[in-house]
């Protein structure tokens, strides 16, 4: 009997412990089925994988979103670490965190939209693009030598292009406010 997707160490294992050739379990024995997935392990494959570049997508997507808030972010990691080695404890420190990166946000915002001078209103609008530039840059970097641009070159312009990006879309969303009329909710 011959056993055409069955390896010779498969039967002599089977053999040294005690079994017979002819006694081999279905799935080794058929001459139909060999050792490889279970039916429908494509569709299950094929899948997971789809749902993982959906995944990475809405990764990705929430990122760029959080890369315009990167100053207020990282005053409130500043603020939150040092609440935390003043004492103030993890949670405090959390809480610290917070309120700092909130407050930050608040006031870039409002000192956006209440200044009259144009020379405020772009500086306080640089202060909030340049640090979400330089995130875009690094995140885009990162990705570009992930995904496989093997040039530095190439690496370089992606890198470049989502600095720019990232920063133009903080400085859109630090400028522009989506103002209602009066007596609209």
């Amino acid at each position: 009997m011959t056993f055409p997707d069955c390896s010779d160490s498969m039967i002599l294992l089977w053999r040294k412990a005690g079994g017979e050739v002819d006694s081999l379990p279905r799935f080794v024995a058929d001459e139909g089925a060999g050792l490889g997935a279970a039916p429908g392990a494509d569709t299950v494959i094929g899948l997971a994988i789809f749902v993982s570049v959906i995944g990475l997508g809405y990764l990705c997507w929430g990122l760029f979103d959080l890369m315009a808030y990167a100053l207020p972010a990282i005053v409130g990691i500043a603020a939150g670490v040092a609440a935390y080695h003043t004492g103030a404890g993890v949670f405090g420190g959390i809480a610290v965190a917070f309120a700092t990166g909130a407050l930050t946000l608040a006031a870039g915002q409002v000192a956006v939209e209440t200044s009259r001078s144009v020379a405020i209103r772009r500086t306080v609008a640089l202060l909030f693009a340049i640090p979400a530039g330089w995130l875009g840059y690094g995140i885009a970097l990162n990705l570009a030598q992930l995904g496989g641009a093997s040039s530095a070159i190439w690496q370089q312009v992606l890198a470049l292009s989502g600095a720019v990006v990232v920063g133009t879309t903080a400085w859109m969303r630090v400028t522009t406010r989506v103002r209602q009329a009066p007596g609209r909710r």
